[in-house]
């Protein structure tokens, strides 16, 4: 017997998705919990990139724990962190567009 042929449309959609790429698969980060860097990511929603902009841009650090080579985030410095991100994005709302002369 052989295998039915599938789309390349069906091999895209059983690909691994990056976790952080869809807010709606996150599940709220409990301030209770110790999460691995991936974990937090998956369960924030947040992409790597937001949380390295942050740093490089903002000065703004996510708290994390190192041991060794793995890095833990607890989960209450994750929502301290998250909440100063929300700040940074509302002030920059806030600000009036500079005009260029």
């Amino acid at each position: 017997m052989t295998k039915p042929r599938t789309s390349s449309s069906e091999r895209k959609q059983s690909r691994p998705v990056s976790p952080s790429a869809y807010a709606a698969d996150s599940f709220g980060v409990d301030p209770r919990i110790l999460y691995t860097f991936q974990g937090f990511i998956f369960t924030s929603g947040l992409a790597n990139t937001r949380i390295s902009d942050a740093r490089r841009l903002h000065g703004v650090e996510l708290p994390m724990v190192c041991v060794g080579r793995r890095k833990y985030i607890r989960g209450s410095d994750g929502i301290a962190f998250i909440e100063q991100l929300a700040e940074l994005g509302a002030k920059k709302k806030r600000q009036p567009a500079s005009v260029a002369s």
